[in-house]
């Protein structure tokens, strides 16, 4: 029996082909890889939901696909045979001949809709990143005719190729999953293309600390309930409505067309840290849910991202980020912005410390935050006062509850 495998449910955009991970004639389990589609912030493999031997493939790198599209067509009653002879091999000629002209292009959809837009031959762009991916570094290069940075590039991948270090001693070399590379590119571009900020400051949550642990006693009434509030939750509602109030954080900056988009909508995406690297789910409209729903969400993504059951809707269209290294330990740090977006809070372990309280020292619990945000479209009077803003949310939490 043959069956075509298709698509599952990435939402309404079409998403990138950038590796083909089977060929025909392989012999393939339930839950195995099949092909490896991109979006602007990760890369997710679709796997196969049945056991079987391809029999041919529909699709190409950098084809663009979307839900329900056809993968392949899978023969699932055919066992294991060595001496099996396919008569494919035409179709994996073609497909190879097909993929090789695109391999030599790796972009993501939005530097190809750019190029469609400007008019440009992508083979004309000199590429720096991974397997000679076309950053958005590499485009605004392009545009401006500024060949010394790519030379310069160049020199530097050159020279790092010399590099002997066994002549120390032992080495062991190791390489990055795919997740790990699209985090690296992503981590890298932004920090050479933005120009980042940081501010420090610290909130007193001794009060907030209180309410909390005294929802969750209430929470452990219910014996089914799996639900344990944290300090995340209220962050992530004080942020919405600083969102709301400040729209410069709350917009997506496009350098090549100096146009500024700002959103009507407030989602947030929480840095997740999982066994394969970075993902970062994103919480939607979180200006119209209470505590308790943000918490649910972060709950449900957080076991999601776990059991590696991820899909491109949970990571797309976060406006904001949050990177909580509280259960981890330090103070302050300066964290990188999640690009396209304008800023990102860094919170870390809060500690108590003696501060004055209507002219008294008293011992409080104090959280470190650290907000870094793009100096071109937020200016420092602006990443204060938003900051301030969500300082006093939170040290006055019980208003914003109510509202």
């Amino acid at each position: 029996m043959y069956n075509i495998v298709k698509v599952p449910d990435i939402g309404e955009e079409e998403l990138e082909i950038i590796e083909i991970l089977v060929k025909i004639g392989d012999h393939i389990s339930k839950d195995q890889g099949l092909i490896t589609i991109e979006g602007e912030k990760t890369s997710i493999e679709i796997p196969s939901k049945y056991n079987g031997i391809i029999k041919k493939i529909f699709v190409n790198v950098g084809d663009k696909i979307k839900t329900n599209s056809e993968i392949l067509l899978l023969d699932v009653n055919s066992k294991e045979d060595k001496n099996i002879t396919y008569t494919k091999n035409y179709d994996i000629k073609k497909n190879k001949e097909e993929n090789f002209d695109k391999k030599q292009i790796y972009a993501t959809p939005m530097i190809r809709r750019l190029a469609r837009k400007n008019n440009i031959n992508l083979y004309d762009v000199k590429s720096t990143g991974l397997k000679g991916r076309i950053s958005k570094k590499d485009f605004e290069n392009y545009l401006k005719n500024n060949e010394r940075n790519n030379l310069k590039q160049n020199k530097i991948n050159s020279t790092e190729k010399k590099f002997n270090f066994e002549k120390f001693g032992n080495v062991k070399k190791t390489f990055l999953n795919k997740i790990q590379k699209v985090t690296s590119r992503n981590l890298e571009e932004s920090w050479s293309t933005i120009p980042h900020v940081t501010q420090f400051d610290k909130v007193d949550i001794t009060k907030l600390e209180k309410f909390r642990k005294n929802v969750n006693l209430c929470i452990c009434l219910d014996e089914k309930s799996k639900l344990k509030v944290t300090l995340l939750p209220f962050i992530v509602k004080a942020i919405g409505l600083a969102l709301e109030k400040f729209p410069n954080f709350n917009s997506s900056y496009n350098q090549i067309e100096n146009v500024l988009f700002l959103k009507k909508y407030f989602n947030i995406g929480i840095v997740v840290n999982s066994e394969d690297g970075i993902f970062i789910p994103v919480i939607k409209d979180v200006i119209n849910k209470s505590i308790i729903d943000i918490a649910e969400d972060i709950l449900v993504l957080s076991e999601k991202t776990r059991s590696k059951n991820l899909n491109i809707n949970d990571l797309n269209g976060g406006n904001f980020t949050i990177s909580n290294l509280g259960s981890y330990g330090g103070s302050y740090f300066t964290p990188i912005i999640n690009h396209p977006e304008v800023a990102i809070l860094g919170i870390s372990r809060y500690v108590n410390e003696n501060i004055l309280v209507n002219e008294k020292l008293c011992s409080r619990i104090v959280m470190p935050l650290s907000l870094s945000y793009d100096h071109r479209v937020i200016n420092g009077v602006e990443a204060v006062s938003f900051m301030n803003f969500i300082i006093t949310k939170l040290e006055k939490f019980h208003k914003f509850i109510i509202e």
